[in-house]
């Protein structure tokens, strides 16, 4: 799945669900996601700007994973494969005008908001074959 917002674009992906096991200390809540963060230098010179922004996508990934429900077991947890989704700079609010920080901030963690509320309300949930030695899907 693809989804591309005013600043940034997602596409998810999914791994291997033997990965899955190995990331149990991870999946203490439940939770096999994981996102990756992409902030291109050429976007964004400041290597200040390029953190807040990482930061910013984070913070709305945790907000956003906290408002959905908890799977119902640890073991179906480990059972699910892993959800990678790669969030990536496209463009960089300050670009062509220089906005105050906080302007920029509201415009980015707005645009994340709404992608993660999409993508968590519409991702398919995917599990691997009943057979251990089967690939999934």
């Amino acid at each position: 799945m693809r989804l591309i917002g005013a600043f940034f674009d997602l596409t998810d992906r999914f791994a291997p669900s033997t990965a899955a096991a190995s990331r149990r200390d991870n999946a203490a809540d439940g939770r096999n996601d994981k996102i990756l963060i992409s902030v291109a230098k050429r976007l964004v010179p400041s290597a200040v700007r390029r953190n807040t922004v990482k930061r910013i996508v984070r913070e709305a990934w945790r907000a956003a994973l906290r408002d959905q429900p908890v799977r119902a077991s640890m073991q179906e947890a480990v059972q699910q494969e892993v959800q990678e989704c790669l969030i990536r700079l496209k463009r960089y609010p300050g670009a062509r005008t220089e906005p105050g920080l906080a302007t920029i901030k509201r415009s980015l963690r707005a645009d994340a908001d709404q992608l993660f509320a999409t993508y968590l309300n519409r991702r398919p949930v995917r599990r691997s074959m009943p057979n251990a030695g089967s690939k999934p899907w």
